[in-house]
């Protein structure tokens, strides 16, 4: 009874998990004589350009291995639902023909719904033919909070005390926390969840002012329903 999960407002940096699909990359010789054309992708990186409460802005950067001159090659960005594998949007870039010999960067940027998950794929085309392929799972996005929402709290710790026990069990739940900045007007949200089932069993609201530098104790009893197991949760 004592494992938290939840969105803590303390937890504000999401975690995008990626995962690599490398496929073998495409060698074109024109032929004797003439330069040899190659290009495949090295590394995707991601970072956040801008997030809303519904909508999250990601720039993708790609890093390219390429030919000094590399004809009719387009960049294809396609983005599943990773629930149901439904494309969702597809956008196309052309690489530019001449180039840097070697390590380049293409950036491209994809706008996708918090509430979801989704594989990401980048291929390379080149006269018809997938020459390079490489993807990332995009997961966690809903924890992603606007600049303008963020609430700048650690918990440093907590505790559960048995209060009583009869048809229910009454628990205090006891959350410490700390505070970078002052707040008006916050909204605690203590619940407990059945851990089996993920059924609301009880749960507590309540505001409060908080101070900078103070260690702020949030707490309050639940009764929930005995012989099952429970997560304790508390959201701001």
């Amino acid at each position: 009874m004592k494992t938290m999960s939840g969105k803590l407002v303390a937890v504000i940096i999401a975690v995008l998990f990626a995962i690599a699909i490398i496929m073998p990359f495409f060698v074109n010789v024109s032929g004797q004589g003439e330069e040899t054309e190659y290009i495949h992708i090295n590394n995707i990186e991601m970072r956040v350009k801008d997030v809303n409460e519904s909508h999250v802005n990601l720039e993708f950067i790609l890093t390219l291995y390429r030919s000094k001159t590399v004809s009719n090659a387009t960049l294809i960005a396609s983005v599943y639902d990773k629930t149901t594998n439904l494309l969702l949007q597809q956008q196309k870039v052309e690489i530019s023909k001449e180039g840097k010999e070697g390590v380049n960067e293409m950036n491209v940027t994809l706008a996708f719904e918090k509430d979801k998950n989704y594989n990401v794929v980048f291929r390379i085309e080149k006269e018809n033919r997938i020459v390079g392929t490489r993807g990332v799972s995009l997961r966690g996005l809903d924890t992603l909070i606007p600049k303008d929402k963020e609430i700048k709290m650690s918990l440093k710790d907590v505790d559960f005390e048995i209060l009583g026990v009869n048809n229910k069990v009454t628990v205090k739940a006891r959350f410490y926390i700390e505070t970078m900045k002052n707040y008006n007007d916050i909204v605690f949200h203590i619940k407990a969840i059945q851990y089996e089932s993920n059924i609301l069993a009880a749960e507590k609201w309540m505001s409060m002012d908080v101070k900078k530098g103070k260690t702020l104790l949030v707490e309050s009893n639940l009764s929930i329903p005995k012989n099952y197991n429970y997560l304790i949760k508390l959201e701001v």
